[in-house]
C-alpha cells in the first residue's frame, strides 16, 4: 500500500526497476559521427561535382581539376560544424533536465527523470515540470500549464483525482502526484 506520507520503499522501487516499469523516454539526441558523415558526404552536389572531377582528373592536367578539393572541403566543413553543433546540443539537454523531488521512505529526494518508477509519489511545486503522466493525489492551489500539450493558454486547477500530464509545468500551489505511467 503507498502514502503520501511515505512514498514507495526501497523495495518497491527495486521491485519496479526489476520489473522494467521505469520511465525510460526514447533518447532525443542527435545523429551519430558515421550518419553525419554519411548525410554530409552523399549529397548530390558531391555526386555531380564529384564526377566532373574525376572526369577532368583522368582527361585533364591536375590543375585543371583543383575545383574538386572544393567538394572536400565543403563536406569537412559541414561535418565538423554539424558534430561540434550536436555536442553543444547534448550538453545542453543535460544541463536543462528536469529532476523531480519523489517521496521515498518517507524522505524527499531529487532524482533523475529516467529513475522515476510506476506509482512514484512525485512532490510538486510551483515552477516543477512534469515528466511523467500521474494522478493528483494532494493538492494546495496547484495549478498546472497545460499548452504545450493543449494548446490552453491558461493554467488549470488540479484538485485530487485529476489527471496531470507529462510535458506540464506547475505554476502556482503545490501537491502531490503518483506516477500513472
Amino acid at each position: 500500500m503507498i502514502t503520501t506520507q511515505s512514498g514507495l520503499t526501497s523495495q518497491e522501487v527495486a521491485a519496479r526497476i526489476a520489473a522494467g516499469q521505469v520511465n525510460h523516454a526514447p533518447s532525443a539526441t542527435s545523429r551519430s559521427l558515421g550518419d553525419i558523415i554519411k548525410a554530409n558526404t552523399l549529397t548530390w552536389f558531391n555526386f555531380v561535382i564529384g564526377a566532373m572531377w574525376i572526369a577532368m582528373l583522368i582527361v585533364a592536367p591536375f590543375q585543371d581539376s583543383l575545383f574538386g578539393f572544393a567538394i572536400v572541403a565543403n563536406t569537412a566543413i559541414g561535418i565538423i560544424q554539424e558534430w561540434r553543433a550536436a555536442r553543444a546540443l547534448e550538453k545542453l539537454s543535460v544541463l536543462g533536465a528536469a529532476q523531480p523531488v519523489v517521496r521515498r521512505d518517507g524522505i524527499d529526494i531529487s532524482i533523475p527523470a529516467n529513475e522515476v518508477v510506476l506509482d512514484d509519489v512525485i512532490v510538486l511545486n510551483s515552477g516543477d515540470q512534469l515528466v511523467v503522466d500521474g494522478i493528483v493525489v494532494e493538492s494546495t492551489g496547484l495549478e498546472i500549464d497545460e499548452s504545450l500539450l493543449t494548446g490552453e493558454a491558461d493554467p488549470v486547477d488540479k484538485v485530487a483525482q485529476d489527471d496531470a500530464m507529462s510535458g506540464s509545468f506547475v505554476v502556482a500551489g503545490s501537491g502531490l502526484m503518483q506516477a500513472t505511467r
